[in-house]
């Protein structure tokens, strides 16, 4: 009789199979857990403006990243007095984990949807969102529509997204 076909290994393969799954479910668990993170605010000028441009970064950057320097370049490229307002959105307090960055982007990005929501100047919205950004994108456009559609006789902005 070979030494594998004993039966004494197979508990502690059970053993730790059942310390494996567990362990992924935890994981995903921790990861899909909703987020109570605050949205940095937008600020007056994104506000106030009637066409706006928001780029956000993704995974662990931050506004100073590449958002601040693509905004740059377009507002070389696209002068102000098209009416465009250029802001990149720094959430980076809340990117830096990657198993939770998802979570908090939905949880900012729904938040956002509300704030430009209130505002009744906005009438095109540009979204540029990179990487784990675009969930933020995704629940900010949900939270907006959802938002204006409560408000009696307001039309929704027009929005782009790349």
């Amino acid at each position: 009789m070979s030494r594998f076909s004993s039966i004494r290994w197979r508990p502690a393969l059970l053993w730790g199979l059942a310390v494996l799954v567990l362990g992924n479910l935890g994981v995903l668990a921790y990861a899909a857990w909703p987020s109570s993170a605050e949205a940095p605010p937008l600020g007056q000028p994104p506000l106030a403006s009637s066409r706006l441009v928001l780029v956000v970064h993704g995974l662990g950057d931050s506004a100073d990243a590449w958002p601040s320097k693509v905004t740059g370049a377009m507002s070389a490229a696209r002068p102000s007095e098209q009416g465009w307002l250029l802001h990149a959105y720094d959430w980076n307090p809340h990117s830096r984990n990657a198993l939770r960055a998802a979570s908090h982007a939905r949880a900012i990005g729904a938040a956002l949807g509300r704030q430009l929501a209130a505002s009744t100047e906005l009438e095109e919205l540009h979204l540029v969102a990179h990487s784990v950004g675009s969930f933020l994108i995704h629940a900010l456009c949900q939270s907006l529509r959802e938002s204006v559609a409560g408000q009696s006789g307001r039309v929704a902005p027009q929005i782009h997204a790349t």
